[in-house]
């Protein structure tokens, strides 16, 4: 099996920059793999391609930024009406500060919690992500530079913190700054602090990239199982600054880089994963914002079910929280044009809308949704 990946959303080490997160207009990060079986299945994707751009008088690449523009509706429309289907593509979906929580929590109550007690992980490092930039700025900014003296102050900063968000009984990390500091031995915690975050080179920090790449590529050996790492032909879009690096984490497999101006398969990708983060992003927007059953959010929230609906929901990983996964699933239902438009309102929202939260919880409580990096190396092999 071929597999290509592209991903959208600024990749690379999510942190902070001049006192500012450096994802501040790219929340979510998206990684797509386009699945391609035999020499018959890619010629057959590649005519349909190439097809699509004849019709549009499409000459040479077309980026996937360029079809969320206005002028460029009917080619988008078209392209996902006509092209996505659940067969040849998987994908995963990253909030950022989602991912730091992640980290951190991993950082401070170490992976065993992950993986023992998965839905509290889950909710805790959900109720986490909305906390304001701040906390998550003075997280990046620990990291970048780690003594003991900054680690203690990051501890007492989180024991002082003034929390919107997180339960005053369910704030582990509250409760292990304390502890740690009254402890008065945080030195023990320094040298495994951040292992889930830092590579080789120390100006590798929190690359989200790298981290989406290994579950999506799990995503897929589980779909898959009987599938070797072997049979497996990776292909990567350029990304010239952590290619080193991502072909030593992932040595088990052969991957190669390609440039999208001369591969049309990575072109697919691209396509696919800056549409998929463009519309997820602005559903997400719209509905943290209260605004999803205005008229002039019609359109996005019904072309977000259709991809939601095309791909498939089970071909997709959200690593967001758990009100935000909700909401996409509520989505790919009640914007469907089945639907009726009478119906789109929070009466009928509601009740689907905590179904799916209930869900979600068990899922997770029989499998861990996350994987840190030393987990992932030991599932891929």
């Amino acid at each position: 099996m071929k597999v290509v990946f592209d991903e959208s959303g600024n990749t690379g080490c999510v942190t902070a920059k001049s006192g500012k997160l450096n994802f501040k207009t790219q929340p979510l990060f998206s990684m797509v793999a386009l699945l391609i079986r035999n020499d018959l299945d890619e010629k057959n994707i590649l005519l349909k391609y190439n097809d699509w751009k004849k019709q549009y008088n499409i000459d040479g690449e077309i980026k996937g930024s360029d079809l969320m523009t206005k002028a460029n509706n009917a080619k988008l429309i078209d392209f996902v009406d006509n092209f996505l289907d659940d067969t040849h593509f998987s994908l995963i979906i990253y909030d950022k500060k989602f991912y730091l929580s992640s980290l951190l929590h991993n950082a401070m109550l170490g992976t065993d919690f992950q993986y023992e007690l998965a839905a509290l992980f889950f909710q805790q490092v959900s109720m986490l992500s909305f906390e304001d930039d701040d906390y998550f700025i003075k997280y990046c900014e620990t990291v970048e530079d780690l003594t003991i003296d900054s680690l203690n102050q990051f501890l007492e900063f989180i024991k002082e913190y003034n929390y919107r968000y997180m339960l005053p009984d369910m704030n582990a990390i509250k409760e292990f700054a304390t502890m740690a500091l009254k402890d008065g031995k945080t030195e023990k915690w320094l040298s495994g602090f951040m292992t889930h975050g830092w590579y080789d080179n120390l100006k590798h920090i929190n690359v989200i990239n790298l981290n989406a790449l290994g579950e999506l590529i799990l995503e897929i050996k589980i779909a898959n199982p009987k599938l070797k790492n072997k049979e497996m032909v990776l292909i990567h879009d350029n990304t010239q600054e952590f290619e080193k690096m991502i072909a030593q984490e992932l040595k088990d497999f052969k991957i190669t880089f390609a440039d999208s101006k001369n591969n049309q398969l990575v072109q697919i990708a691209d396509n696919v994963a800056s549409i998929v983060n463009k519309v997820f992003a602005l559903m997400i927007q719209v509905f943290r914002e209260q605004r999803q059953w205005h008229e002039e959010n019609e359109w996005v929230m019904e072309l977000a079910a259709k991809i939601l609906n095309k791909i498939g929901t089970h071909n997709i990983k959200f690593t967001v929280p758990i009100s935000d996964w909700a909401v996409a699933f509520c989505v790919a239902e009640m914007f469907t044009l089945k639907f009726p438009k009478q119906m789109r309102k929070n009466l009928y929202f509601n009740p689907l809308y905590m179904k799916w939260q209930s869900r979600f919880m068990t899922e997770i409580e029989s499998r861990a949704v996350f994987g840190d990096k030393a987990m992932i190396k030991k599932l891929l092999k």
